[in-house]
């Protein structure tokens, strides 16, 4: 594509709209202006999205997962459970899950703005429900935002009793016009309907442009709360589908799915899921006629929200063909995640209502005549739900492809060689940013930006796609490539066609297998015929836990051998409902490898753990031997990794600075020992080091705690000594064991280069603590850039290793940091070992 005058961008994101709810995808519903875009443009039917809102924004604008973005869960969840509990779920706090866009990502709007850019946005905000993480904060120049979740379409809240029973319901404070709060009550107009009003903020922001500023492109973002609930919408376009959905949601399903192969969209062949939900085994014929009213009339107003939809959307189309704009903009059009279906009634509340559906029913108006208006406040329910997401499983918060893939369209000149096009190359919501990148002809920073560390995107372009689809048929042409999902518990790992997953709350047995490309319904589960692929796809998800989204405990899942779920994948802990008793054999070995796996010998101790200094005193020196024979028996029987810290650890710690330091070289035992000792089947080795590599950074993590705790009181230059050295040997150890794996088989087993990435985080951590000395020569620090640069895992399992550092400040005062201790000698020592290690590694 010709490099001529930089694109506009517009943005358009529909919430909580299903796969087939507009006509572009087998829609019954009047939505023309988008029929006409894709028409001229390309629709999409492998996009696909986080299980939920404020996730899926952060994705869009990061180009990242939403657990390094800030939102690895949303922000009113733990809110709410807080409010239930009394105290913070264990998340927050923890990177990535901040509840706002993090200052870890680069936002889409900072890196435009910053390249002469007009950056405008109107509508739906949720990444940050406070001025400092406000739209005009994270790079809108010109914006109107509306900062929560979802809010009365109308503007109309009741007067609430308590502060307590408004909660979720209102939306007082959170409105913001650029810096500036708005107050809904007084500066919101009478008339006020959401979409109408969003539509009309970004066309006012396009038609009050300066003169200097219709010479720069813009970027904008249009963002509707619509058709989220509450479903509502004017009376006159919800008379517009009265009776339309009189047959139920079976018929429109089928309708649907009929329209949907009419259209080249799905196979022929596809087999369609079953409904799921609350309401699933619900039969349309058996409900009173008054339900079957009720239920249509939801579906009627649902139905008025996305006509509407279209309609602004196409008051924004003609004003840019008015500007003279519209074939220099690309537009694209999504939803942010499937259609939502849950059973909101019966969530509890702690205030003078057990559920929201009393609070609901106590200050709305649900009757049948009054269903859509200002004083209603109604969901459709997860049958209708069903309907949206055919032939996919599942709707709005499920990792099946229900709740994840989605519409998405685009209409740009260049791209329309082939009218009417379709792709259905797998594509992802983080591939955005890139496409918006290069046809900007914008560079994204890198890892740094405004003086601050950010991450690079995930995400890859379209465009080499979509201007040459028979060249570039596939956008993740890597085989390699993996993408997963995280949110309420929900997981997924997807790669190539193979896609795992495990449906915490909705009461799954464990990870379910499918090939998504024979069978994208999900509906034939490959987990007991294809063990192998299961396995490999349990380990790609242990790696994603190491890089983005924390452990979630699924204490309802069940699991068993042959199906194990992440709990018992990752060895990290028991389940609580268990399909039969489990035996006491080795937790890192697979039911195949048991039988050829030996016993490990003790005498590879000293070579793997060796002592890291010689001038300890003695009581200290035998802790330390007790230690690493603690150590190893863990990594022979695999224990229980609490019960081993609760009762051998910390009594020891409190009294004993060298032991807790130590105690962090657990993990690095575990995986020096599993690098270190031969295995019979590679793939139950890569599986096995992942899983001490996993349990070493979760009680790692324990132990920094309580080091910087126990240190400060400690004296100052033995506990500045032990503190480096355990660091060392943190690093030493696992290199050492690399190392003789290498030495030992001439080969260099897969399972060793494949595992690189560990290696570059150890670099990593080598680098700074040379740099803390000053003690690192030129072609040194050349060598561990050149490794640490071949993307790290921002969560490894050796992050202990920096974690530690950050505590080192307290040696910058030492005035002879080396003490008795020979540091400079220990690090280039440690330095040698993975400088040796990396060289013949990358022969």
């Amino acid at each position: 594509m010709a490099a001529t005058k930089r694109p506009n961008f517009l943005i358009i994101v529909a919430d909580d709209l299903g796969f087939s709810d507009i006509k572009p995808y087998g829609s019954e519903v009047d939505t023309p202006v988008l029929d006409r875009l894709s028409k001229d443009g390309i629709r999409m039917t492998n996009f696909h999205t986080a299980q939920a809102c404020s996730p899926t924004r952060s994705m869009l604008l990061s180009g990242t997962d939403n657990h390094i973005a800030g939102l690895g869960q949303m922000a009113e969840f733990a809110k709410m459970k807080k409010k239930l509990t009394g105290k913070d779920p264990e998340y927050v706090g923890k990177p990535g899950y901040e509840g706002y866009l993090n200052w870890r990502v680069a936002a889409l709007p900072e890196i435009l703005a910053d390249a002469g850019y007009l950056t405008i946005m109107s509508g739906k905000w949720h990444l940050g429900m406070t001025p400092d993480v406000s739209p005009s904060a994270r790079g809108f120049k010109k914006s109107f935002g509306f900062l929560p979740g979802c809010g009365n379409h109308f503007n109309y809240e009741p007067q609430f009793d308590t502060d307590e029973d408004s909660m979720l319901l209102t939306s007082d404070g959170f409105w913001m016009e650029n810096e500036k709060p708005i107050d809904r009550k007084k500066d919101l107009p009478e008339d006020f309907y959401s979409t109408n009003f969003f539509t009309d903020k970004l066309i006012d922001m396009l038609a009050d442009r300066t003169d200097e500023e219709k010479e720069q492109p813009f970027f904008s973002y249009l963002a509707y709360t619509a058709p989220h609930w509450p479903m509502q919408a004017p009376q006159e376009v919800v008379d517009k589908y009265r009776g339309k959905y009189d047959n139920g949601p079976d018929k429109l399903r089928l309708d649907r799915l009929s329209k949907l192969k009419a259209l080249g969209l799905v196979a022929p062949d596809v087999e369609a899921a079953d409904p799921v939900g609350f309401e699933a085994g619900v039969k349309w014929e058996d409900l009173t006629d008054h339900e079957r009213a009720v239920s249509s009339r939801k579906m009627e107003v649902y139905a008025a929200m996305v006509d509407l939809l279209d309609q602004n959307i196409g008051r924004v189309v003609d004003a840019l063909e008015a500007s003279g704009e519209l074939e220099n903009t690309f537009i694209l059009f999504m939803s942010d995640n499937g259609a939502e279906g849950s059973t909101l009634e019966a969530a509890p509340l702690l205030s003078s209502f057990k559920t929201l559906g009393d609070l609901i029913a106590a200050y709305y108006d649900n009757s049948l005549e009054n269903i859509g208006r200002h004083d209603s406040y109604v969901w459709y329910g997860s049958r209708w739900a069903c309907a949206a997401t055919a032939p996919s499983r599942g709707f709005k918060g499920w990792s099946t492809e229900g709740g994840i893939r989605c519409p998405c369209l685009i209409r740009f000149p260049p791209f329309s060689a082939a009218p009417d096009a379709i792709s259905h190359s797998f594509t992802t919501v983080m591939d955005i940013l890139p496409t918006i990148l290069q046809l900007a002809q914008v560079q994204h920073p890198g890892t740094t930006f405004r003086g601050r560390e950010v991450v690079e995107p995930r995400g890859k372009s379209w465009v080499n796609h979509l201007v040459s689809p028979s060249d570039h048929p596939a956008v993740h042409e890597d085989a390699r490539h993996i993408h997963g999902w995280e949110l309420f518990g929900n997981r997924a790992i997807r790669r190539g066609n193979w896609k795992a997953i495990l449906l915490a709350k909705q009461g799954g047995e464990g990870w379910e297998l499918y090939n998504v490309e024979d069978d994208p319904a999900e509906q034939h589960n490959l987990a007991e015929t294809r063990p192998e692929v299961l396995e490999e796809m349990l380990v790609h998800w242990a790696t994603k836990t190491r890089t983005g989204c924390l452990a979630c405990k699924a204490r309802k899942v069940k699991c068993d051998e042959a199906i194990p779920c992440t709990a018992c994948v990752r060895r990290g802990s028991v389940c609580s409902l268990k399909a039969q008793e489990r035996s006491r054999r080795s937790r890192t070995q697979s039911p195949r490898d048991q039988s050829t796996t030996p016993a490990p010998p003790t005498q590879h101790l000293p070579l793997i753990a060796p002592l890291p200094v010689d001038r300890l005193a003695a009581e200290d020196r035998a802790l330390l031997d007790h230690w690493h024979m603690v150590a190893f028996k863990s990594v022979v029987t695999q224990q229980d990794a609490q019960d081993l810290w609760q009762n051998e650890v910390t009594h020891l710690a409190l009294d004993h600075p060298v032991i807790l330091n130590l105690v962090l070289a657990i993990s690095s035992f575990e995986q020096a020992y599993t690098a270190h000792y031969p295995s019979t089947e590679l793939k139950a080795n890569r599986r096995r080091r992942d899983v001490c590599a996993h349990r070493g950074f979760k009680y790692s993590q324990n132990a920094v705690a309580m080091m910087r705790h126990t240190v400060s009181k400690a004296n100052r230059e033995n506990g500045a000594m032990c503190h480096l050295a355990s660091i060392l040997t943190l690093i030493s150890s696992y290199a050492e064991g690399c190392l003789k794996e290498l030495l030992r088989d001439e080969k260099q087993p897969p399972s060793m280069l494949q595992d690189l990435l560990v290696t570059c985080k150890l670099t990593r951590g080598s680098k700074a603590i040379a740099d803390t000395f000053g003690v690192i020569r030129p072609e040194r620090r050349e060598k561990v850039l050149f490794v640490s640069e071949a993307e790290p895992p921002e969560n490894g399992p050796l992050d202990p290793i920096l974690r530690l550092l950050d505590s080192l400040a307290f040696l910058n005062d030492e005035k002879d940091p080396a003490g008795s201790f020979n540091f400079i000698h220990a690090i280039q020592s440690t330095l040698d070992k993975v400088t040796c290690f990396v060289d013949w590694a990358f022969i």
